[in-house]
């Protein structure tokens, strides 16, 4: 799916992917891309090294935060 690019910062090849994500997330992302000078892409590579790196448990974050919005 999608072509891949050279090599970049990472060290790793670039391949383009689909996503799909809630309108507030889309809102939420644009506006921390935004605060913090940085495409979607380079964003999701960020924040998902950072999780792996830290071995953060995203599981239980979501299952507060889906218990916090009474879903």
């Amino acid at each position: 799916m999608g072509g891949t690019r050279p090599q970049n910062v990472w060290g790793s090849t670039k391949v383009q992917r689909t996503l799909s994500v809630t309108e507030d997330c889309w809102s939420y992302l644009t506006s921390s891309c935004e605060t913090n000078g940085l495409n979607r892409s380079e964003w999701l590579e960020v924040m998902s090294r950072h999780v792996y790196d830290n071995k953060i448990d995203v599981a239980a974050i979501r299952e507060g935060m889906v218990g916090k919005h009474g879903i």
